[in-house]
């Protein structure tokens, strides 16, 4: 599935009331997929507090988590990481656009 789509980010930030961020990405991804923190933190062999913290915007997860999780979750990376890196870009008040593509 991709989720970085317009319309879809889109959908996402009207439920939200505003830029969605990783964490709330990962926290409405993982509740409709059913699969709990516990679940997720040990197959990503990471701290439920870690998923936790994440989820709640208290802690960033690195480029190398947010693969892995996209992987974990079936869900393409690319997607996952711009999710990740404008969220960073948007706090550090930088007026940015991600835009990646596979390296050949």
């Amino acid at each position: 599935m991709t989720i970085n789509s317009n319309e879809t980010i889109a959908f996402f930030e009207s439920l939200l009331g505003g830029p969605l961020t990783f964490g709330q990405m990962i926290h409405s991804l993982r509740t409709t997929d059913e699969i709990s923190q516990t679940d997720l933190a040990k197959r990503a062999k990471v701290s439920k507090g870690l998923i936790c913290d994440i989820e709640k915007g208290r802690r960033d997860a690195s480029i190398e988590l947010a693969v892995k999780l996209a992987k974990i979750m079936g869900y393409l990376p690319e997607s996952f990481v711009s999710i990740l890196l404008e969220e960073q870009i948007r706090r550090a008040k930088l007026n940015f656009k991600v835009i990646l593509e596979k390296a050949a």
